[in-house]
C-alpha cells in the first residue's frame, strides 16, 4: 500500500510540474538618449560665388575643408550668448571654429536633437546669407538667398517630437559676402520663450 501511495505521489508531482506557474520573460524598456550638449561642425570654402536657394546648393558647392571638430560652445540660452548656432559676426564664429575665409564659404552643423518634452516644438532659423535647419532630413525652418540676419522669430517652423527620441540635426549657413550669421532657437511645448536648450543637443 505504501508503494502505491508513493507512486501516486510521484505521479501527481510530475503532473504539477508540467502545469507549473507560467514563465515570465523580461521586458526590455529602452532608456531615453542622453544629450552630451555638443555639436559637430565643418567649414568649407565655396567652389563658386552664389546664393543658396536650398541646403543642397550649399552641399553641392562645398570646396576644401577649412575647419572641423566638435564643440560645447553652441550658444544660449539667451540671445546674447554666442556660439556655434548663435553668432552674428565672423568674430563670434571664429571664437568657436578658428580662422575662416572672409567670404565665399559655408558652415555645416550636425548632431542630434533629443527633446525633453513630447509635443509641438517651434524653431527659428535666421542668418546671413542662406541658412537652413533640418531635423531627420526635413527642413523645419530656413531663410534662403542673400540677406542679412533677421531678428529671432522671423523664419519659423513647427514639428511634433517625442521626448527621449533621437532626431538627426543639421544646420547649414552659406556666406557669399558681407556679414555672416546663424541663429537657431526654439520654443518647447511648455515654454513660449525663444531659447537654446543645451540639454536637448548632442553630437553623438
Amino acid at each position: 500500500m505504501k508503494k502505491v501511495n508513493l507512486l501516486l505521489l510521484l505521479f501527481f508531482c510530475t503532473i504539477n510540474a508540467q502545469i507549473a506557474l507560467p514563465t515570465f520573460q523580461a521586458v526590455h524598456t529602452p532608456h531615453p538618449y542622453t544629450a552630451n550638449e555638443q555639436l559637430n561642425y565643418a567649414v568649407y570654402t565655396s567652389t563658386s560665388s552664389y546664393y543658396a536657394s536650398t541646403y543642397q546648393d550649399i552641399i553641392d558647392n562645398q570646396g576644401s575643408q577649412e575647419a572641423s571638430g566638435t564643440t560645447s560652445s553652441i550658444g544660449g540660452p539667451s540671445s546674447s550668448t554666442y556660439g556655434l548656432i548663435n553668432f552674428t559676426s565672423q568674430t563670434h564664429l571664429e571664437a568657436v571654429v578658428g580662422n575662416v575665409s572672409n567670404d565665399n564659404f559655408s558652415l555645416t552643423v550636425s548632431g542630434y536633437f533629443i527633446p525633453q518634452e513630447s509635443g509641438t516644438y517651434t524653431f527659428t532659423c535666421e542668418g546671413d546669407d542662406g541658412v537652413f535647419f533640418l531635423l531627420n532630413g526635413s527642413v523645419v525652418a530656413s531663410h534662403p538667398g542673400g540677406h542679412g540676419t533677421s531678428s529671432i522669430g522671423n523664419h519659423t517652423g513647427t514639428i511634433s517630437l517625442t521626448a527621449g527620441t533621437k532626431y538627426t540635426l543639421n544646420a547649414y549657413m552659406q556666406e557669399k559676402g558681407g556679414g555672416i550669421g546663424l541663429r537657431v532657437f526654439w520654443k518647447t511645448p511648455s515654454n513660449s520663450t525663444w531659447t537654446i536648450h543645451a540639454d536637448e543637443i548632442s553630437s553623438e
